[in-house]
């Protein structure tokens, strides 16, 4: 593996992590939000420095995201990005203290599985980077 495709592959890796951050601050975001009318609402979000913060995340996650398909092909980074959906759950279990139940684990586990096996399927189907 070549020092560039190492940096690709680093770059698809660090993806889904932060744009898994992103969504749990913006989580974070919405408790304190007023809600009452649309100047509150823009008013309290500006406000808001968990906000300031997932846009920061958000937006690093889409330049390097935009780097990432400037380098492999999009089919293999979206394998990549999918694991966002198993990351979500575990950072708010985490951090938010949000509730999974044991189902959830499971289909967490199962979906990891199929991404991870999707990802190495895809990785030696095409060409080496």
């Amino acid at each position: 593996m070549s020092v560039s495709s190492f940096i690709d592959c680093r770059c698809l890796i660090s993806i889904p992590f932060l744009l898994s951050a992103g969504q749990s601050l913006f989580k974070r975001t919405s408790e304190s939000l007023v809600l009452d009318s649309a100047f509150r609402f823009a008013e309290s979000i500006s406000r808001n420095s968990w906000f300031w913060v997932a846009l920061f995340v958000y937006g690093a996650a889409t330049l390097l995201w935009i780097f990432a398909l400037s380098h492999a092909p999009l089919s293999r980074a979206m394998s990549f990005a999918a694991l966002t959906f198993a990351i979500v759950p575990v950072i708010d279990a985490i951090f938010l203290r949000e509730e999974l139940n044991f189902a959830y684990w499971i289909g967490v586990i199962v979906g990891v599985i199929a991404i991870v096996t999707g990802v190495a399927i895809t990785v030696t189907a095409l060409d080496p980077w």
